[in-house]
C-alpha cells in the first residue's frame, strides 16, 4: 500500500505554528523549496538544516521528511543520521510528532537495516554502536506513543 505522498508545498503558517524564532528560521530556510532543493540543502549542511526539522510545524515536517529520507538513503557517513536523530528525538520528547510518523519510522527502519553503509569515527554522534542502539530505542519510543503503528 505505501505511504501517501504529500504534494503541496507547505505555506508559511505550516512552518510557523507557535511564532517562535526557531520556526521562523526553519521557514526562512525551507519555504518554497521543492523536495529536490531541500535534499541539496540537507546534503551540504546537515547539522545546520536538520535542526530545522526539530522546529518546523507538523505539516512542513511531514512534507520535508521525504527529503530527509532521500538524503539518508544516499548518505555514506554518520553526519546525516546523527543530525537527524537529534531532530527526531527532540520532536518525540516534546510529543510533537503528530504528522509524518510513518515516514519517520520508514527512515529509522532503513537506518537500522543499512547501518553498515554509514562510515564515521567512534566518537562522532555518540559512537557507532550507541547511535544504532539509540535509533532502535527511538523507534520503540515512537511506536509506544503511536500504538496504531505498532
Amino acid at each position: 500500500m505505501g505511504i501517501k505522498p504529500v504534494t503541496a508545498l507547505p505555506s508559511a503558517s505550516d512552518f510557523n505554528v507557535y511564532n517562535t524564532l526557531d520556526e521562523m528560521a526553519a521557514c526562512k530556510n525551507f519555504l518554497g523549496k521543492t523536495i529536490a532543493e531541500a535534499e541539496q540543502m540537507l546534503s551540504k549542511l546537515p547539522d545546520y538544516h536538520y535542526a530545522d526539522f526539530a522546529y518546523m510545524g507538523p505539516k512542513a515536517f511531514e512534507f520535508y521528511m521525504q527529503a530527509a529520507i532521500n538524503c539518508v538513503k544516499v548518505a555514506t557517513d554518520d553526519a546525516v543520521i546523527g543530525a537527524m536523530h537529534t531532530a527526531i528525538s527532540m520532536r518525540v520528547d516534546a510529543k510533537d510528532l503528530t504528522l509524518g510518523t510513518e515516514r519517520v519510522l520508514e527512515m529509522i527502519d532503513y537506518i537500522i537495516e543499512h547501518f553498515y553503509q554509514f562510515k564515521g569515527e567512534d566518537d562522532l554522534y555518540m559512537g557507532r554502536v550507541d547511535l544504532k542502539a539509540a535509533y532502535i530505542q527511538l523507534r520503540d519510543q515512537i511506536r509506544a506513543q503511536s500504538p496504531v503503528l505498532s
